[in-house]
Protein backbone atom coordinates (compact mmCIF):
# COMPACT_ATOMS: atom_id res chain seq x y z
CA UNK A 1 0.00 0.00 0.00
CA UNK A 2 0.88 3.53 -0.96
CA UNK A 3 -0.33 6.87 0.82
CA UNK A 4 0.29 9.83 -1.17
CA UNK A 5 0.52 13.37 1.00
CA UNK A 6 0.61 16.80 -0.93
CA UNK A 7 1.25 19.96 1.33
CA UNK A 8 -0.76 23.07 0.38
CA UNK A 9 -2.30 25.95 2.32
CA UNK A 10 -5.02 23.56 3.85
CA UNK A 11 -4.55 19.84 6.26
CA UNK A 12 -1.65 17.49 3.44
CA UNK A 13 -4.28 15.36 1.36
CA UNK A 14 -3.76 11.68 2.40
CA UNK A 15 -5.15 8.79 0.37
CA UNK A 16 -4.04 5.06 0.30
CA UNK A 17 -3.87 3.45 -2.40
CA UNK A 18 -3.24 -0.32 -3.68
CA UNK A 19 0.12 -0.13 -5.41
CA UNK A 20 0.71 -2.12 -8.71
CA UNK A 21 3.65 -2.24 -10.30
CA UNK A 22 4.54 -1.06 -14.00
CA UNK A 23 6.86 -3.45 -14.44
CA UNK A 24 7.11 -5.41 -17.65
CA UNK A 25 4.24 -3.55 -19.28
CA UNK A 26 4.72 -1.54 -22.81
CA UNK A 27 5.63 2.18 -22.66
CA UNK A 28 6.61 1.25 -18.80
CA UNK A 29 10.21 3.09 -19.14
CA UNK A 30 8.45 6.46 -19.73
CA UNK A 31 7.06 6.05 -16.54
CA UNK A 32 10.27 6.87 -14.59
CA UNK A 33 10.38 9.13 -11.75
CA UNK A 34 6.32 9.49 -12.23
CA UNK A 35 3.04 7.94 -11.13
CA UNK A 36 -0.61 6.74 -12.43
CA UNK A 37 -3.21 7.93 -10.01
CA UNK A 38 -6.73 7.46 -10.40
CA UNK A 39 -9.03 9.93 -11.75
CA UNK A 40 -10.88 10.16 -8.60
CA UNK A 41 -7.46 11.91 -6.90
CA UNK A 42 -7.78 14.44 -9.43
CA UNK A 43 -10.99 15.51 -8.57
CA UNK A 44 -9.95 15.75 -4.62
CA UNK A 45 -6.82 17.88 -5.78
CA UNK A 46 -9.15 20.30 -7.96
CA UNK A 47 -11.53 20.54 -5.38
CA UNK A 48 -8.36 21.98 -2.90
CA UNK A 49 -7.29 24.75 -5.57
CA UNK A 50 -4.10 22.27 -5.38
CA UNK A 51 -1.08 24.52 -7.46
CA UNK A 52 1.02 22.95 -10.62
CA UNK A 53 3.18 21.43 -10.57
CA UNK A 54 2.25 18.76 -7.99
CA UNK A 55 4.38 16.81 -6.25
CA UNK A 56 3.73 13.76 -3.94
CA UNK A 57 5.31 11.96 -1.24
CA UNK A 58 5.29 8.41 -1.68
CA UNK A 59 5.28 5.80 1.40
CA UNK A 60 5.67 2.55 2.02
CA UNK A 61 3.88 1.97 5.13
CA UNK A 62 5.13 -1.41 5.35
CA UNK A 63 9.24 -0.21 5.05
CA UNK A 64 8.42 3.57 5.95
CA UNK A 65 10.38 3.83 3.00
CA UNK A 66 9.69 7.47 0.98
CA UNK A 67 9.95 8.59 -2.51
CA UNK A 68 8.85 11.69 -4.11
CA UNK A 69 7.56 11.63 -7.48
CA UNK A 70 5.19 13.61 -9.99
CA UNK A 71 2.20 12.58 -11.99
CA UNK A 72 2.20 11.42 -15.48
CA UNK A 73 -1.49 11.15 -15.64
CA UNK A 74 -4.54 10.19 -13.86
CA UNK A 75 -6.18 7.19 -15.60
CA UNK A 76 -5.80 4.36 -12.71
CA UNK A 77 -8.34 2.42 -12.14
CA UNK A 78 -9.86 3.43 -8.75
CA UNK A 79 -7.80 2.91 -5.92
CA UNK A 80 -4.78 1.56 -7.31
CA UNK A 81 -1.36 3.64 -7.95
CA UNK A 82 0.63 2.54 -10.87
CA UNK A 83 4.44 3.25 -10.53
CA UNK A 84 7.48 1.93 -11.87
CA UNK A 85 10.05 -0.39 -10.02
CA UNK A 86 13.68 -1.14 -10.77
CA UNK A 87 14.67 -4.55 -11.98
CA UNK A 88 14.65 -6.43 -8.51
CA UNK A 89 10.47 -5.48 -8.04
CA UNK A 90 12.06 -2.47 -5.21
CA UNK A 91 10.51 0.69 -6.10
CA UNK A 92 12.30 2.98 -8.50
CA UNK A 93 13.56 6.33 -6.53
CA UNK A 94 11.44 9.11 -8.47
Amino acid sequence: MFGSHVNDNLSPFRITLTAHALMGRKGASEYGGHVILPDSVLQSLLARDIQYPMLFKLLVEDTKKAVYCGVTEFTAPPNVILFTTMDDGSIRDC
